[in-house]
């Protein structure tokens, strides 16, 4: 009976059995990955993560005549940075925290608002713009094409449109190759690495039981 009552309670995998789930996933500076979701289809993005070695740009987009962007980037001088765009130009906003970072950046009706560590650090009222483009993950998308890569890992990413979930990235490998990457819980689709020029892959953290 107890044997019985301890399988009934073990905790189920969020993965299908093809995956197995670990703690974080880690670029070394030259992968990143095509979320598919651009800037008009989610006004919430709610991340996890620690920088390592050099500066780069964690999740964001930069584009357009008018340079609109977002960004969350980690610095040498060990300050996370925020950039973002307003219809009167570009700004950036620089604390200085712990190693890792739980982020919220919301821009719902044009008003942006930052989260960290559970702090309002930053909030913009009626100018917030960004360009419509996929949002990148370990580097940004620069009118399509992938730069600013950061060394860094990602413990989880959720985007949200209007409180609806419409990415939920749960850090992974796909057993039958041990092939690293990013699995997406909403749609059940696993996310490699979008580079093809990289000469190594993602690296992944402890094994979640």
């Amino acid at each position: 009976m107890n044997r019985r009552r301890a399988i009934m309670l073990k905790k189920r995998p969020r993965l299908p059995l093809q995956y197995q789930e670990v703690e974080y996933l880690e670029s070394t500076g030259e992968q990143f990955i095509d979320t598919g979701v651009n800037t008009t289809e989610m006004n919430c993005c709610k991340i996890k993560f620690k920088g390592n070695s050099f500066a780069g740009v964690m999740c964001g987009v930069l584009g357009g005549t008018n340079g609109r962007t977002l960004g969350f980037s980690t610095q040498n001088d060990g300050c996370l940075s925020f950039r973002y765009a307003t219809v009167s130009g570009t700004f950036y906003h620089r604390i200085q925290l712990s190693d890792t970072y739980e982020v919220i950046a919301s821009f719902k009706n044009r008003n942006f608002s930052l989260n960290v560590d559970n702090v309002t650090v930053f909030s913009d009222i009626g100018s917030y713009n960004i360009e419509t483009l996929n949002l990148y993950l370990f580097a940004r998308n620069n009118n399509l094409t992938a730069n600013a890569f950061v060394s860094a890992k990602i413990y989880y990413v959720k985007f949200y449109n209007d409180n609806i979930m419409v990415r939920e990235f749960a850090p992974c490998y796909r057993k039958a190759d041990n092939k690293p990457g990013l699995y997406d819980l909403v749609n059940g689709v696993f996310y490699t690495n979008s580079n093809s020029s990289a000469t190594s892959d993602f690296i992944t953290g402890p094994i979640v039981m």
